[in-house]
């Protein structure tokens, strides 16, 4: 991505048992460094369900595309508490996914950046949706 490795990068792991909040706060603390040129990155998936996988051009499921299209309203909004509940307050989180640790990166890009935008969203093999979002 750059090839001159000109940009400061930092690596961290997840505390899983953090959850959500833990990796917004993480995110929250990781803010500042923004400021000082440092890139923050994510990598995780938006809807990652390996249990629904579907041949290559299958159909999205409409629980996938509905988390999906709620993924993208959090980017939007900011909101990191609907974010923080979504396995409370999202009856499709479940579904979307089995377990947090592909869905935390988002949690902490979303914390350290705030409000979003996609660069880019759409499903491959039906239920794994491959969304990439900006964050302000």
């Amino acid at each position: 991505m750059y090839p001159k490795a000109d940009i400061p990068t930092i690596q961290c792991s997840l505390q899983f048992q953090r959850g959500g909040a833990g990796a917004i706060e993480l995110g929250r603390a990781l803010a500042p460094l923004r400021d000082e040129g440092v890139l923050i990155l994510g990598s995780g998936g938006a809807v990652h369900n390996l249990r629904q996988i579907r041949p290559a051009g299958a159909e999205t499921p409409d629980w996938a595309a509905r988390f999906d299209d709620w993924l993208a309203d959090i980017a939007a909004t900011g909101d990191a508490e609907r974010l923080r509940t979504y396995r409370e307050t999202n009856s499709d989180g479940t579904a979307a996914h089995a377990r947090d640790e592909h869905l935390l990166p988002f949690a902490v890009a979303l914390g350290a950046g705030g409000k979003g935008q996609p660069l880019h969203r759409g499903f491959m093999y039906g239920s794994l949706s491959m969304a990439a979002y900006t964050f302000a």
